[in-house]
């Protein structure tokens, strides 16, 4: 009785083991990843979505406070592809001439600050699994690369996919959202705000 009373007072993390999460060796983590992003702005519904997709690359340094709770400084980025009216980081390529929408293209980054939330251990009971769900929450700034230059505070939620492959290397995935001023990518079309959705894979 005293061994099954023990037993129930395990917490989730006690029941599934995760090789990577352990407190002696692995706190500290870094990586990279590399995806596609697509850019929400004011006319960006004008251009097709192929013409729309563009390249987004991460890294970041990571640390796991205990079992469940992590934190990760993240600098993201490279170019956003999207649509302008005004002539705001303008291609030159017309793409709508009934509304005078012009190609767009510029290179921003994003630093932030991630909040980490190790969900795994709520989700199963399973000891053997080798991967981690991984929702998480940012904050930060964002900065546009080209003249003229514009910043902006910026806020992220994402999911974080992870599969141990060996005690030291993970295989990621991950989804996010940041979110900027309505103004970042040179015009103001009376939203609260815009800004890119990405997916990239990579390695910790």
């Amino acid at each position: 009785h005293d061994t099954a009373a023990k037993d129930d007072m395990e917490s989730p993390y006690q029941r599934t083991k995760f090789r990577s999460l352990n407190p002696l060796t692995n706190t500290w983590t870094v990586g990279a990843t590399a995806g596609t992003q697509l850019y929400f702005g004011d006319h960006n519904s004008n251009a097709d979505l192929s013409d729309r997709l563009s390249f987004h690359t991460s890294v970041f340094v990571g640390y796991w406070i205990n079992e469940n709770i992590g934190v990760r400084a993240n600098v993201q980025g490279f170019k956003v592809k999207g649509a302008t009216q005004n002539g705001s980081y303008s291609t030159g390529q017309l793409i709508n001439a009934a509304d005078k929408v012009y190609a767009q293209s510029f290179r921003y980054y994003a630093t932030h600050a991630d909040f980490l939330f190790n969900l795994t251990p709520y989700i199963t009971e399973n000891s053997d699994v080798s991967y981690r769900i991984i929702p998480y929450a940012g904050i930060g700034a964002a900065f546009n690369a080209i003249s003229p230059k514009r910043n902006s505070l910026s806020g992220s939620l994402g999911l974080l996919g992870e599969y141990e492959v060996s005690d030291r290397v993970s295989i990621l995935a991950d989804i996010r959202g940041t979110f900027v001023s309505d103004k970042f990518d040179g015009e103001a079309g009376g939203r609260k705000g815009e800004g890119p959705l990405s997916i990239s894979i990579g390695a910790s």
